[in-house]
């Protein structure tokens, strides 16, 4: 098991005989003891202790966002995108073999969720563990597999999208875990993340510069941290561009937090009544931030989180001003900085904890 220690050593014979080495232990676990040594011998040495609860993160510029590689039911990895904006596990039946979806056992439920605003994702639950490899997989839980999705056509109305096309780059219909808490949950599912045994589920690290999702606690110094979790939380922004800056301004929707720390968001949202600089005064909502356009985030202390600079205007890696009630979403930029550590605590809502400080 992941946190279980190594076994021990075969012990030395009777007269003569060295003892044999311990097993090397599980995630976070201890390894075992050597065996006893003979009446000529030497005792053998205790084995490894177990290594970092980490998986390889991997971040390309076609997506703008990162993936790890999971598995369920038997079946072989599945990349899949680490979405800190959404709860729950949802996988497309497409990726999955007859055989895997029976070893998954009986549907537990069904549910719909709703990603970006452009379509409506169909699923079927099922309690099943998930394997992230490295000896590391959660307790059963609950995961939804996509059986249908809907899109809008041009008459308004709501159409099937056949299965056949959800690998098409229009749609790029994907398996995705949501690891995000509290309203980030979506209908019933939660993050895998925290079904997973001992400390390993109080949270984790994405380290995009380094390529980890490492598990457990932060295993890195903090250096700022938002309260108020990282769905539906309260930053403030400054916008620069071409001389110019904005006032740096709270984001808020009703009287509360209006911002998500999201590594599904792509290049990131603003809200149409941000005031922006004077040089950006003809732009509104559905328009991207242009080419060296300077975002500053900071908490509402007045801390710097980061500040990233608008390099494309094109794709989804650049920020696109939004509804009010959509508020800001920072959109994958911080993710690139430096390491950002979850916490799931406290329960519900959950703790970002900033591991680098901010550079421009």
């Amino acid at each position: 098991g992941e946190l279980a220690p190594g076994g021990a050593g075969g012990n030395g014979g009777y007269l003569i005989g060295n003892g044999g080495p311990g097993g090397p232990g599980g995630i976070l676990g201890s390894g075992g003891f050597g065996g006893k040594a003979g009446l000529v011998g030497a005792a053998g040495l205790t084995g490894a202790n177990g290594g970092s609860a980490s998986v390889a993160l991997t971040y390309t510029t076609e997506n703008d966002f990162s993936t790890v590689q999971i598995s369920v039911g038997g079946g072989p990895p599945i990349t899949t995108e680490v979405d800190t904006g959404s709860g729950g596990l949802v996988i497309p039946v497409t990726q999955l073999s007859p055989e895997v979806l029976q070893n998954l056992g009986p549907a537990t439920g069904t549910g719909e969720v709703d990603y970006g605003g452009w379509g409506k994702f169909y699923y079927t639950e099922y309690k099943t563990p998930v394997n992230f490899g490295n000896g590391i997989s959660t307790a059963p839980t609950t995961i939804g597999v996509f059986t249908r999705v809907e899109e809008i056509d041009g008459n308004g109305n709501w159409v099937n999208i056949p299965q056949s096309d959800w690998s098409n780059p229009k749609y790029a219909i994907s398996a995705d875990m949501g690891v995000g808490i509290g309203a980030a949950d979506d209908q019933g599912l939660i993050s895998p993340l925290r079904d997973l045994p001992g400390g390993l589920g109080q949270g984790f690290l994405m380290n995009e510069p380094a390529g980890q999702l490492q598990f457990g606690p932060n295993p890195l110094p903090a250096v700022t941290s938002v309260d108020g979790g990282w769905y539906s939380t309260t930053l403030d922004v400054q916008i620069s561009y071409d001389g110019a800056q904005s006032a740096i301004q709270p984001i808020t929707y009703e009287g509360s937090g209006n911002a998500i720390i999201d590594s599904g968001g792509l290049g990131g949202d603003l809200p149409k009544n941000f005031v922006l600089p004077s040089t950006l005064s003809g732009y509104s909502e559905g328009d991207n931030l242009p080419l060296g356009t300077m975002i500053s985030v900071f908490t509402p202390d007045g801390t710097e989180l980061y500040t990233t600079t608008v390099t494309t205007a094109t794709g989804g890696n650049a920020t696109n001003i939004g509804s009010i009630a959509d508020g800001f979403s920072t959109g994958f930029y911080p993710f690139l900085q430096g390491p950002i550590y979850f916490s799931y605590s406290p329960a519900g809502l959950g703790t970002a904890i900033w591991d680098y400080p901010p550079s421009v």
